[in-house]
């Protein structure tokens, strides 16, 4: 019951319309009712004091659980690895690994297709948000899938793969909060080796993976030439291969062209389409709505945005796996903050804190929250604990290796620091300052966020 509870208070407004309840009779249709239409938690208990609710343990256990089947085929397709890629809930982490084990059996006597089946999952695993803890099962299977589909190439083909999962993890460890450039500079130039070879052999995951995360390595690190030249690889190697990239070829393209810019960049209007559609289809992905839903905000068009939000956001985050919910917080936190609505964004940031804390610990948005929460506190205008607070941050990025992988968070602190200090005395500093930054930062949330301080605080002085 409780697996049923969570499942559909986790599910939208326009998820929940598309469970059907005419398909239940009796206790069923009785059960489902009362879930749906009870708008928080505690349901189950009310159904088991109910006086249909008389059935045995066992007996309720599995009307629930052929409840729950039947819901959960309303919303997520039943698709093989598709089922992976829109995971939302934490409970059901055990039933996509049973769905991926009795289709690499069904596939044992077919050597072609479950080659086939091994790379669908490596190359969908990448664009996997899976939960600390939960998520332990799908990793497990998925390295192991990935030994199996190694096993199945020749000797060459074989370790050049090992080689590459080896370099993204270096990558990974050295590029982020413990940055190390020389051993980061190494592991590119290798990765970039592995490219090469791989990008005309019949192993089209092995280039897919190197090329994958050279895009997104260098569109952290080296900066937008770089990351224009892999997105254009990225997105000749899978409309070349149609056959192999034909799970995520539509929204992966899409993604490679938020590096570009001009005609061969993606435009709004082509976002808000494909998120409505696959959202209705297939049902919210996180990481899908975590890429495109920021471009869209930038953009401008925010009555868009509050809809889709209303549409397709859970009701209560903390049903979902951690690291979704944290995504999920830290969207709405943007939201707000365009919107100007600083009182919201600093509740929903609060919450990103809760979900990014605790034993294990999340670190990849540490450095995030932390730039919107000095933005909040400096709008608030303490200057003196705003201040107080950015050493604190700049301090805690030091401290934890940020300085040297998260060049443009530490900019951002650094700048509105510089900004604070000038409040009340030094206007023409601060021009100059907010000139220079934005001339660097362009259009990105940062830029937009120093721009507003300085708006606010130096009404009749502009950046041009």
């Amino acid at each position: 019951m409780r697996l049923l509870e969570e499942f559909i208070y986790s599910l939208s407004r326009s998820e929940r319309k598309r469970l059907r309840p005419l398909q239940f009779r009796g206790n069923k249709r009785t059960i489902f009712l009362r879930l749906l239409r009870s708008k928080a938690r505690g349901g189950s208990s009310a159904v088991a004091r109910s006086p249909r609710g008389s059935a045995s343990a066992g007996r309720l256990d599995q009307v629930v659980g052929e409840i729950l089947d039947a819901c959960y085929r309303d919303i997520v397709s039943a698709g093989g690895t598709h089922l992976l890629m829109y995971l939302g809930n934490k409970q059901l982490f055990r039933h996509f690994v049973r769905v991926l084990r009795a289709q690499e059996t069904a596939l044992r006597s077919d050597p072609a297709g479950l080659k086939r089946f091994y790379a669908d999952v490596i190359v969908m695993a990448q664009f996997f948000l899976l939960d600390s803890k939960n998520g332990d099962r799908v990793r497990t299977h998925v390295e192991r899938c990935s030994l199996e589909y190694a096993a199945m190439l020749n000797e060459s083909e074989s370790s050049r793969l090992l080689r590459t999962f080896d370099l993204i993890d270096e990558l990974r460890r050295t590029g982020s909060q413990h940055y190390d450039g020389t051993r980061h500079a190494a592991a590119r130039i290798g990765l970039e080796g592995i490219y090469a070879e791989a990008r005309n052999s019949d192993d089209p995951v092995t280039a897919f993976l190197a090329v994958d995360r050279l895009m997104l390595d260098s569109s952290r690190h080296s900066g937008k030439p770089d990351a224009r030249h892999y997105a254009r690889e990225a997105m000749e190697l899978v409309r070349s291969r149609p056959k192999v990239f034909s799970l995520l070829a539509e929204p992966y393209v899409m993604e490679c062209r938020l590096q570009l810019e001009g005609n061969d960049g993606v435009s709004v209007k082509e976002l808000q389409r494909f998120l409505t559609l696959t959202c209705e289809t297939l049902g919210p992905s996180v990481y899908q709505i975590g890429r495109f839903l920021p471009r869209i905000l930038r953009e401008g068009d925010r009555k868009w945005v509050k809809q889709f939000i209303e549409s397709h956001f859970p009701h209560d985050l903390q049903l979902l796996p951690r690291e979704a919910a944290l995504t999920y917080s830290t969207l709405l936190v943007i939201y707000h903050i365009y919107l100007g609505e600083l009182d919201e964004a600093q509740q929903h940031l609060h919450r990103g804190y809760i979900f990014s804390s605790g034993r294990k610990q999340i670190s990849a948005n540490a450095l995030a929250l932390r730039c919107y929460d000095a933005y909040l506190t400096a709008m608030r205008g303490d200057h003196i604990a705003s201040e107080t607070a950015l050493m604190k941050h700049i301090r805690f990025a030091r401290t934890n290796g940020y300085h040297t992988g998260e060049r443009r968070a530490l900019l951002f602190l650094d700048t509105l620091l510089k900004l604070i200090r000038c409040v009340d005395h030094d206007p023409k500093r601060a021009s100059k300052i907010a000139t220079e930054y934005a001339a660097q930062s362009g259009t990105n949330l940062f830029g937009f966020q120093v721009q507003q301080f300085y708006s606010r605080y130096f009404p009749h002085h502009n950046t041009k």
